[in-house]
């Protein structure tokens, strides 16, 4: 029996809660109390996804999502911040 090789790993985003193919999501490390998108999707510290669309974007930020995956308070203006230059990205 072969393994499927092909197979993209499943991540589960923290605005939908639906999981999605990695290679389709935002991923985001937090360094101290700050939270950083992690381009080469591997960097350190424990990464968290979120889907390349507004609807969950916003839901992430009105739920406090990144708060509770990462169980400690982020600082809101750098968050804002961050998921602000996503929502371009997203907008493009």
């Amino acid at each position: 029996m072969a393994l499927n090789e092909n197979r993209e790993p499943m991540r589960r985003c923290i605005g939908c809660r639906i999981s999605h193919p990695k290679g389709e999501m935002f991923r985001f490390t937090c360094r101290s109390m700050q939270i950083y998108e992690d381009i080469t999707g591997n960097g350190e510290g424990r990464g968290v996804y979120l889907c390349k669309s507004e609807p969950c974007i916003e839901s992430a930020r009105k739920n406090r999502s990144f708060n509770r995956a990462y169980k400690r308070a982020i600082d809101e203006k750098s968050l804002g911040e961050l998921l602000g230059k996503m929502l371009e990205k997203t907008r493009r």
